[in-house]
């Protein structure tokens, strides 16, 4: 079985864009979709999964909205904007879990203040990812 889960705090504007895909992706049959602003209160709703799409805000120095598709991380790279790292989330995720495979799919953020809205930039590639993953 396939999974999405979006992360974020959707009260921080840019960040809530994990949120933002699965409720546009609610419809999809097939999947399990997840949102967690925590990524791990998700944990548990994970078990038996094959196949696990992250959908989450990060600062990887690219432009507002750009979209990084990513399957390995460096141990280094520091892209999350949660205090625990993508790589050493994902690293659980296959090891304790078992899903062996995990991609992430990461939007630039342009803003991640507290009670602002989500940036147009951040919305359209929401809306790129939505398309590809229906």
């Amino acid at each position: 079985m396939k999974a999405v889960l979006g992360l974020g705090e959707e009260l921080k504007a840019d960040d809530g864009i994990g949120k933002y895909v699965i409720d546009r992706l609610k419809k999809k049959s097939g999947q399990l979709l997840l949102y967690s602003s925590v990524p791990e209160n998700a944990f548990t709703r994970l078990r038996g999964i094959d196949s696990l799409t992250i959908v989450d805000a990060a600062d990887f120095s690219g432009r507002p909205g750009e979209i990084r598709i990513v399957k390995e991380l460096k141990e280094k790279e520091r892209l999350s904007t949660h205090s625990t790292s993508l790589s050493n989330l994902v690293k659980y995720i296959k090891k304790s879990i078992g899903i062996k495979d995990v991609t992430l799919i990461l939007i630039q953020a342009k803003s991640l203040e507290f009670g602002e809205e989500m940036s147009e930039e951040v919305k359209e590639a929401g809306e790129k990812i939505v398309q590809l993953l229906s």
